[in-house]
């Protein structure tokens, strides 16, 4: 699928297709598309972080679908066509302890900068759609890709030692 953007909102841009990596929602989208109107895009606006959410166009009684949550936009963007998303399985590549700190406030937990450059370290080294997230119950960072780049790594291992000790499918 090639990479469309088209935009929204005199200013926003949305690229096509929208990667989307929740497990079963395949399924879920194709039965909102079909049976409640498309699905709506929320747009996120909430400068703290976040993510865009998605949710049917129309709720059970046919009514348009309320707004999710205060950190996104008012005006969702409906999306009718299966494929304007990109549904990806992400596979664990990479998994290491990581060192805690207490934030400047003392209410936040936060990563030790040594342990913040070896989690941007690792993320360069397996490519852009690199992602992680962090395993709390053994205090963990767990590297993820996309299963095709997984595979194409798994080839190329044997040649860089690098990724032998590291490669591993969950």
């Amino acid at each position: 699928m090639t990479m469309r953007t088209f935009p929204m909102f005199g200013v926003r841009w949305v690229k096509l297709p929208i990667r989307i990596t929740a497990p079963n929602a395949k399924e879920k989208f194709t039965d909102w598309i079909a049976n409640r109107g498309g699905v709506f895009q929320w747009l996120n606006v909430n400068l703290s972080g976040g993510n865009d959410l998605f949710t049917p166009a129309k709720d059970d009684a046919g009514n348009d679908y309320p707004k999710p949550h205060w950190g996104v936009d008012n005006k969702p963007i409906l999306i009718t066509d299966i494929s304007a998303f990109e549904f990806v399985k992400m596979v664990e590549v990479k998994r290491f302890r990581v060192a805690l700190r207490r934030g400047a406030q003392g209410l936040s937990i936060k990563l030790t900068d040594a342990s913040s450059r070896k989690l941007r370290n690792w993320l360069d080294k397996f490519g852009p759609n690199s992602i992680y997230e962090f395993d709390y119950s053994v205090q963990e960072a767990v590297i993820l890709i996309p299963e095709n780049e997984f595979e194409e790594l798994n080839k190329t291992a044997s040649k860089k030692s690098l990724f032998k000790k590291t490669l591993r499918k969950m």
